[in-house]
């Protein structure tokens, strides 16, 4: 229900309801009175403290605590005149503030309009929705090739606990710099050093111009720490409704959904699987339906929520059903992370079900063509350990995927152009790497980008790459042109 449909004047006869603790456990609330509320309704005491309705029983009203502290039998809350807001959205760029509104940096109050938080939004139907056409652009060569995001996009970010899901959201951040993306950033109980650190990398990479950071450390009560996803899309989807086109990050959804549990428990409903609530289905799928690409005038948002999965729990309840409500999925190995690799993402493991659609005809040939090849490179490396003598083909080809590999790395920090990725992975496909393996790849691969971005020789090639030219066209341009390359690897 809407915070406005209950921040109406709750009066009786000229006189203001009231509702009296009758038992508090921790947070949770049991009070009498207030015959009138409704749900989602925001209450406060004399001394400022705040809750939120969360349910009804026959004779008795249900809330949580947002604040840290404790409530005695007896203490009275009144329905609140004021209801949650949060600043405008274009005010907090640069800034920490909680789902409630308060600034948590030592910048200042931000003043000015301010926009009224709904609880439980009702998501734009099918109707107000539109096809998503363009890509969200990471700055990541793997992810803007192989498993490319489109703008509206809704893609679970999942991997176990060092495996390098961090580095890589923070650049995604920073590559956004020069485009008019905005970022939203959703710290869900995370420590404050953590959310620290993240501020410091933002205000250095000079990404806080344009990102918000919603946050509720871990020491602050759980109800405040399980609102602050709904802050964050709330914040979203006010600049979307401006136009921007939005990239959305919850992290995480795992710790989240443990937070619900708890207070689930503690209100003595029933549990469902794994203990947690029967409805935490629709209540991460509820959120996640917030996002996507919207008709008119209005921008995208772009969500990317994290989940922090055991190595082997993928097939448990929380990770099933965060897959089931998204777009697709890249998975985070902590072997590729503990090899140095970046990003550390496992492609056969990872999908993308709509960012297909937003590349160009010789990109996705090119992708369909490299994925084809990785498929087939562990069974045939995996074969040539055994020391058998392998057909010329067959050498090409763990050639080729070595080489590929190589390629799409990069290292922290880095950002690569898509356009300058095409060409160099299709040189994988020409000639100009027949006689060349990965050591060469792994000297000059960073010769060989900028070239590819910068050289006014290969313009014909870019421009073939961002038209409806099929890959062999490019191929053809490439072959042509290959005299830049070895210009730049002498």
């Amino acid at each position: 229900m809407p915070i406005e449909d209950s921040s109406r004047s709750y009066t009786n006869g000229g006189a203001r309801e009231v509702g009296v603790v009758v038992s508090s456990s921790r947070y949770l609330l049991e009070l009498e009175g207030l015959p009138s509320l409704r749900l989602n309704a925001l209450l406060t005491d004399r001394a400022g403290r705040r809750a939120l309705v969360i349910g009804f029983s026959e004779d008795r009203v249900r809330g949580v605590l947002f604040d840290r502290t404790t409530v005695e039998a007896g203490s009275e809350f009144f329905p609140s005149d004021s209801p949650v807001s949060l600043p405008r959205a274009s005010a907090l760029m640069g800034r920490i503030v909680s789902p409630l509104g308060d600034m948590l940096d030592e910048k200042g109050v931000v003043g000015g309009e301010r926009m009224e938080l709904v609880f439980d939004p009702v998501a734009i139907g099918i109707n107000g929705r539109a096809e998503i056409t363009e890509q969200c652009v990471t700055g990541i060569a793997l992810i803007d090739l192989l498993l490319p995001l489109g703008q509206g996009q809704r893609q679970l970010v999942i991997g176990p606990t060092r495996s390098g899901k961090g580095s890589l959201l923070r650049d995604l951040i920073a590559n956004q710099r020069g485009s008019a993306v905005a970022c939203v950033y959703a710290a869900i109980g995370k420590p404050a050093a953590q959310i620290r650190r993240l501020r410091t990398f933002l205000d250095e990479s000079g990404a806080a111009a344009y990102t918000t950071i919603v946050a509720a450390p871990a020491d602050e009560p759980t109800p405040l720490v399980a609102l602050v996803p709904a802050a964050a899309l709330a914040l979203a989807g006010a600049l979307s409704r401006d136009g921007r086109d939005v990239v959305l990050i919850l992290d995480d959804l795992a710790t989240h959904a443990k937070y619900l549990r708890e207070m689930a428990l503690l209100a003595g409903s029933i549990p469902g699987r794994e203990s947690y609530p029967g409805d935490i289905f629709y209540q991460h799928a509820h959120l996640i339906e917030l996002a996507g690409r919207f008709s008119g005038e209005r921008g995208t948002v772009t969500l990317l929520p994290v989940l922090e999965s055991d190595e082997e729990g993928l097939t448990t309840l929380i990770p099933t059903n965060a897959m089931a409500a998204t777009d697709g999925h890249l998975y985070f190995s902590p072997s590729l992370y503990a090899q140095g690799s970046y990003p550390s993402i496992e492609i056969s493991r990872s999908v993308t079900r709509v960012g297909k659609q937003t590349q160009r005809r010789a990109q996705k040939e090119l992708a369909d063509r490299l994925l084809a090849l990785l498929a087939d490179f562990e069974e045939r490396e995996a074969f040539s350990r055994f020391g058998a003598e392998l057909a010329g083909e067959t050498r090409q080809a763990i050639s080729q995927a070595l080489v590929s590999l190589t390629l799409l790395g990069q290292r922290p920090g880095e950002r690569r152009d898509p356009t300058a990725t095409v060409l160099v992975l299709a040189l994988v496909f020409t000639p100009f790497f027949a006689s060349r393996g990965q050591v060469f790849a792994e000297k000059w691969r960073e010769k060989l980008f900028e070239a590819a971005s910068a050289s006014p020789a290969l313009k014909t090639a870019r421009e073939v790459v961002v038209s409806d030219r099929p890959l062999e066209a490019l191929l053809a341009e490439l072959e042509r042109v290959k005299h830049v390359f070895e210009n730049v690897c002498r």
